[in-house]
């Protein structure tokens, strides 16, 4: 009992008073909390004691129901799913951690409890955590953060892993109002988020292969339209030549049965007609050949020898001017690096007049009636270049890259029979011989198409301008 203890000389005041229970006269059980000293003579015997009695059975009952509470929200933080943990204080020192939060932290106990975050988990330096927590303890506002990145030493070991968490920093206050400490709430949502974007990245692949497929199948359909059409040009190419052919050779054979005379003048002309036709058809059947070898991925034979190419081109463009209908091309210009000498290289003659004849009928075709075509030979280093420019319908811009493809035709040269395989096989034909087409083109101004071809001798391109 606390006055027996007063009057031995114990002291009872302040933080030594103690809670003693007895019965009040009504029979109600009564706590009290008892402060008290002893009264001491001159000679500092205890002569007597003050003591006071506080009745705090309300207050006790409070505690206690705070405390029960209090273990029963720790018990469900304990057992929560959720990684939960108490702050205090503004060094944001670790008061709490459920079992969840020391397994997700890779930390807890002695690691973690009394210990301030900086110094539990150095770690999270730099990436922004610690000054989330400041700024929730000073303006008392919540933060919310969804699918953080966090890159975290779990381990202990000093390799950190990437990790992401969802959490809540919620500040606690205290009776005054005043924030006493951060309650933290957080979910590892690491391998939601993989799997999440392996999902976007697979469905992200699946769009992309869809739009290939699309992609492929209209480059299939467009290249099934352009290879009707080429088989349609081809056709009439074969038609046209044949049909001349079997012309003349019924106008002969009707004027042999008539028993009349075949005049010498007369017949050198049908048989010359007769020998244009045959020309043509050779050629479109060479061009077709060519075609085929080129699409199974073989090389083409070339059978070279020397070509002097001013003269050559000069040749193959009278042959376009008189094939046209046309007196002539117009203004055919033709340059030579050195006047007299001849620019010679070495390759198929007969391929390399299908390539003029492709680039030259071109300029004529795409250009409109009496535009001047020029066509120039000259050297450049090493090389030799036939440079054929028009006044036509030129190319658009986006569609240059294409006209190499084979069977594309540019959208300005609808209405205008072609087969889309010239500049397609004279590229292949010209790669074969070591050199290089160029196109450069813009609509309504036309288009210049220049061939480069090795020089036989280099070296005689030193000599000329």
């Amino acid at each position: 009992m606390p006055l027996p203890r007063i009057l031995q000389g114990e002291d009872l005041t302040g933080a030594r008073a103690m809670d003693v229970q007895f019965r009040a006269l009504d029979g109600r059980a009564v706590q009290a909390n008892v402060s008290g000293a002893a009264v001491r003579d001159a000679a500092g015997a205890v002569v007597g004691a003050v003591a006071v009695y506080r009745d705090v059975t309300a207050r006790r009952t409070l505690e206690r129901a705070v405390a029960a509470e209090r273990d029963r929200l720790w018990a469900v933080f304990a057992h929560a799913p959720a990684m939960i943990a108490f702050l205090e204080g503004p060094t944001h020192v670790f008061a709490f951690a459920n079992p969840t939060y020391e397994r997700g932290a890779g930390r807890g106990g002695p690691d973690l409890i009394g210990t301030d975050i900086r110094a539990a988990f150095p770690e999270l330096a730099g990436q922004g955590l610690y000054e989330l927590l400041d700024a929730v303890y000073r303006t008392g506002e919540p933060f919310v953060g969804t699918e953080v990145p966090v890159r975290l030493d779990r381990a202990g070991d000093g390799r950190r892993e990437d990790t992401v968490f969802s959490f809540t920093y919620h500040p606690v206050r205290d009776a005054a109002g005043a924030v006493a400490g951060i309650l933290v709430h957080a979910v590892e949502v690491t391998e939601q988020v993989r799997a999440r974007r392996l999902v976007e990245e697979v469905a992200e692949e699946r769009a992309r292969l869809l739009a290939a497929e699309r992609e492929m199948r209209a480059a299939a359909e467009a290249a099934v339209r352009l290879r009707n059409d080429f088989l349609t040009v081809a056709a009439h190419d074969l038609r046209t030549p044949l049909t001349n052919m079997q012309g003349r050779v019924e106008l002969v054979t009707r004027r042999l049965r008539q028993g009349r005379d075949l005049e010498p003048a007369w017949l050198e002309a049908q048989l010359t007609s007769l020998a244009a036709s045959v020309g043509r058809l050779l050629a479109t059947v060479h061009e077709l050949n060519d075609m085929t070898t080129l699409e199974l991925g073989e090389a083409l034979e070339l059978d070279r020898e020397e070509v002097d190419l001013g003269a050559f081109t000069r040749a193959v463009a009278d042959e376009v001017a008189q094939g046209s209908g046309a007196q002539s091309l117009g203004p055919v210009v033709i340059g030579v690096a050195a006047p007299g000498a001849p620019v010679v290289v070495v390759g198929d003659r007969g391929r390399l007049a299908r390539v003029l004849q492709n680039i030259i009928g071109n300029a004529v075709k795409y250009s409109p009636g009496g535009a001047p075509v020029a066509v120039e030979v000259r050297r450049e280093g090493a090389a030799a270049l036939v440079v054929v420019r028009d006044h036509g319908v030129g190319i658009p811009a986006a569609e240059l890259p294409r006209v190499f493809e084979r069977f594309y035709r540019a959208s300005t040269a609808r209405g205008i029979k072609g087969s889309g395989i010239g500049l397609s096989g004279s590229t292949a034909i010209v790669e074969q011989h070591g050199g290089i087409i160029a196109v450069e083109s813009a609509v309504g101004a036309g288009t210049t198409v220049t061939v480069s071809l090795p020089l036989a001798d280099p070296r005689a391109g030193a000599c000329g301008a």
